[in-house]
């Protein structure tokens, strides 16, 4: 599922700037936030995560500071709830961007 956000019912949790306004455990948790909702979005499609064959890449963009540089911690988040709740199947590649702004 593309572009999710951390919304947790109808409310986005985390909204501002990694290494500003949110630290790096808060980001990784906006990951973990993401990543359960993408995957309940599929279990709401398929009606089961076993439909899953393979998850063979994700992109986290990260809203980060100028000088945070550690994108990749927060995708870790997602990257452990994918392999928790997919095992094997849920191993994938991976890229971590910092950008300045999401819509």
């Amino acid at each position: 599922m593309a572009r999710q956000i951390p919304r947790v019912g109808n409310v986005v949790c985390f909204v501002g700037i990694v290494g500003e306004s949110i630290s790096l455990d808060e980001a990784r948790r906006t990951a973990v936030a993401s990543t359960l909702r993408a995957l309940a979005l599929i279990k709401k499609s398929c009606g089961t995560l076993d439909a899953i064959q393979a998850v063979p890449r994700i992109n986290v963009f990260v809203r980060s500071a100028p000088d945070f540089t550690i994108q990749s911690e927060v995708a870790d988040g997602a990257s452990d709830v994918l392999y928790s709740v997919l095992g094997e199947v849920g191993i994938h590649t991976r890229s971590s961007i910092g950008v300045l702004q999401l819509p």
